[in-house]
C-alpha cells in the first residue's frame, strides 16, 4: 500500500512539474507559434481579423520641421 501511495505522490509532483515547465515555455513567443492553434495553416486570415484591433497597425507620423 505505501508502495502505491508513493508512486501516486511521484506521479502528482511529475505532472506539477511538467505543467510549470509548459506555462514557462508558452510565454516565450516562438515556443507559442508552435504550440499554437492546429488549423493555423488553414484559418490564418480568420485568426488574423479575430485579432485586429483599433489600434492594429501601422500609424503615420507627420515631420514638422
Amino acid at each position: 500500500m505505501q508502495l502505491l501511495e508513493d508512486l501516486a505522490a511521484l506521479v502528482r509532483q511529475r505532472v506539477r512539474s511538467d505543467r510549470q515547465q509548459v506555462s514557462e515555455l508558452t510565454s516565450d513567443p516562438l515556443v507559442g507559434l508552435f504550440a499554437g492553434s492546429i488549423d493555423l495553416a488553414t484559418k490564418s486570415e480568420d485568426i488574423l481579423q479575430q485579432e485586429i484591433t483599433e489600434k492594429s497597425g501601422w500609424t503615420w507620423k507627420e515631420n514638422h520641421l
